[in-house]
């Protein structure tokens, strides 16, 4: 459909966009093609504000990738309490999606506070863990 013209940025229901609805199911093909269609990386609605966040709030970190390619703005805050896209990473443990945002020098000093610490505070709690656990 977008090769003979349909809209990339057409509005649908809840999930407010067809690129906000393909990164919130974690559609990396979908995503890709559309934001080559000229969808806007950066459309505000739905319920974590834009794709970027709706994808990182999943843990889809190929989806996050393909929308920073695309110029998606790595520091929006998103409408709910999860705040930036790297806030709800960080509170819901996608440490890929982290990793990726990390990369494109996303603002630390969001909501949550030092997110890039906690962030490295859990990965060595999980390693921890994993060692005590092999041993027992």
């Amino acid at each position: 459909l977008l090769e003979h013209g349909a809209d990339a940025n057409i509005q649908c229901g809840h999930y407010a966009n067809v690129l906000y609805a393909a990164a919130a199911e974690g559609h990396e093909k979908v995503v890709r093609e559309l934001l080559e269609h000229g969808a806007d990386a950066n459309a505000r609605d739905g319920e974590y504000e834009t794709a970027l966040c709706a994808a990182a709030v999943l843990g889809h970190s190929d989806v996050v990738h393909d929308l920073l390619e695309h110029g998606a703005d790595v520091n929006t805050q998103g409408k709910r309490s999860y705040g930036t896209a790297l806030d709800a990473a960080t509170l819901w443990g996608h440490g890929s999606v982290i990793l990726a945002l990390l990369e494109r020098r996303v603002d630390t000093n969001t909501q949550f506070g030092e997110v890039e610490i906690s962030f490295r505070r859990k990965q060595q709690r999980d390693l921890k863990t994993r060692s005590v656990g092999s041993v027992g």
